[in-house]
């Protein structure tokens, strides 16, 4: 990085100079690594250490003390409660339509509703009774099992063609019934984030249905859903409350080679 040798670069990111820096700038932006180059960096010295340990055990076997030694459980977090997560929990992009949504919902379609170049994919239907639902361990990997866990819905909220979905919890959880309305008077298209309660189960299901209800000034139908998001904590209560953060991670989690894109961050620019 001193010595500014391509690839480690980090006087400029790749950003301002997308071609030019390619394969050259370490980062992609002021805070990410860039797919081809400080991410590579950052998997390979992972994949140094676990080679190496691997090498020393295979050159030197453990010992029953050794084995004796690792035993013991690991300390708790530095930082209060932050134990790994038990299963996936953020599903946005390609993970929610292929692993939170529940097979090709009828009258329901996966599409990119962009005019530019950055993608806004989601489930789209007008129809009112059409259902979408949607399976995810809601099981809290802290805090008490007894308290009910933060589920997110990532859903369209604009000023012309939207109605209103109820939102239920079907099996394995429950939850209360509430409503996803996507009408509001500003003048504004954007991601707004629906909270509801669940309790803790490993196959949560829940269901969106389109009701006939609508607050637009045509009674218009339209719900997009783009992504869902469960807490780790129980008993969590505000969650994300950031919808920016959220389109951002569904506008990069797009931008790959498998969809046309070769310019940014994301790590399997260079597989």
């Amino acid at each position: 990085m001193r010595q500014g040798v391509p690839g480690f670069q980090v006087d400029a990111p790749r950003e301002g100079k997308v071609d030019v820096l390619k394969d050259k700038a370490f980062y992609y932006d002021f805070i990410h690594p860039d797919g081809n180059t400080g991410h590579r960096v950052m998997a390979e010295l992972v994949i140094a250490l676990l080679q190496r340990g691997v090498a020393d055990i295979l050159h030197t076997p453990m010992t029953d003390a050794d084995l004796a030694e690792v035993i013991p459980p690991l300390p708790p977090p530095v930082v209060q409660r932050n134990y790994e997560a038990l299963s996936d929990r953020c599903f946005i992009g390609e993970a929610f339509k292929n692993k939170a949504v529940e097979g090709n919902p009828s009258n329901w379609e996966w599409v990119n509703e962009s005019k530019t170049v950055r993608p806004k994919w989601g489930y789209v239907s007008a129809k009112p009774g059409a259902v979408l639902t949607m399976v995810v361990n809601s099981t809290a990997s802290s805090g008490s099992k007894d308290h009910e866990v933060l589920v997110q819905v990532a859903h369209l909220k604009s000023y012309e063609h939207m109605g209103k979905a109820l939102l239920t919890c079907v099996s394995g959880c429950e939850c209360a019934d509430t409503i996803i309305d996507g009408h509001h008077e500003d003048r504004t298209s954007q991601l707004k984030l629906h909270r509801v309660y669940v309790s803790q189960h490993e196959e949560c299901t829940m269901a969106v249905q389109v009701l006939d209800d609508s607050r637009s000034p045509y009674q218009e139908h339209k719900v997009k859903l783009a992504a869902v998001i469960v807490s780790e904590e129980a008993g969590e209560v505000e969650g994300v409350d950031n919808p920016a953060a959220v389109e951002h991670v569904h506008d990069i989690s797009f931008r790959h080679v498998g969809f046309g894109h070769h310019t940014v961050f994301d790590i399997r620019n260079h597989i």
